[in-house]
């Protein structure tokens, strides 16, 4: 029974968490951070990832990466972790700033 308990976990470890697995494109979601930052989120589970677009008009995607909890999407430089409404954004070298939609989810 252990070990069977054991192999479960892996397994639930070893899938990704994601913003929904229908395939389906979920936003626009704006987001405003404590630091001032802001930007439009658009979660497309059909690739899976994210896809940022910044007040200037920058755009970025960021892939859907494993999360112990809520949905995370990371590049090695730019990372978004976020359960429901709220959202750390962390951009490489500083520290995280929380973030937060209105629109409902």
């Amino acid at each position: 029974m252990r070990t069977l308990a054991l192999a479960l976990l892996f397994l639930c470890l070893a899938l990704p968490a994601s913003a929904g697995d229908d395939g389906q494109v979920y936003g626009p979601y704006h987001y405003v951070c404590d630091d001032g930052t802001r930007f439009t989120a658009v979660f497309d589970n059909r690739l899976p990832a994210l896809v940022l677009t910044f007040a200037g008009g920058e755009t970025l995607t960021l892939p859907q990466v494993l999360s112990g909890s809520g949905i995370r999407y990371a590049d090695g430089r730019h990372e978004f972790w976020g359960k429901g409404a709220e959202a750390a954004w962390t951009v490489e070298g500083r520290l995280p700033t929380q973030c937060r939609t209105p629109d409902p989810f």
